[in-house]
């Protein structure tokens, strides 16, 4: 059930009106607004999230594709050599900082995925690429199958 709807459920169970003394407020209009401005800020924080983590995805996938295409390049020297222990060097120091941000990222998407908030923008597809190519370069340093 998509957030607002659970909320708007809630307003809705609230009563027509409210008996203050020899007053009678009547709450409809409120109840309506309520109901907007929850739906207004649901897709505000979901528009919010999805920038956020578009622009994260960007920064991860220029370093997955930045560290695949160095250790792909072919070992001919020495230098070959010490450039690919550098990156290896990097890609271990960006280990932890890439498992910190694929995994809210991955758990933005799914709780966007969860309250059908989509976007046509394709970065909750992208989420899935970009984990599955961090998985592949990770195995393909851990095999040792370097060019």
């Amino acid at each position: 059930m998509i957030a607002w709807q659970c909320l708007e459920e809630q307003i809705n169970e609230l009563s027509s009106g409210h008996e203050v003394g020899p007053l009678y407020v009547r709450t409809d209009d409120l109840k309506t607004a309520l109901i907007g401005e929850a739906r207004a800020w649901t897709l505000a924080y979901a528009r919010r999230l999805n920038e956020t983590c578009g622009g994260d995805m960007d920064a991860l996938g220029r370093l997955v594709d930045d560290l695949r295409k160095r250790l792909s390049r072919p070992v001919v020297d020495l230098d070959d050599v010490r450039a690919h222990m550098a990156t290896l060097s990097e890609l271990r120091d960006a280990e932890v900082h890439v498992d910190l941000t694929l995994g809210p990222i991955e758990d933005a998407y799914a709780l966007l995925a969860r309250h059908a908030l989509t976007f046509n923008d394709g970065n909750a597809e992208r989420v899935d690429s970009l984990g599955y190519s961090w998985r592949l370069l990770r195995q393909q340093v851990n095999t040792g199958s370097l060019a």
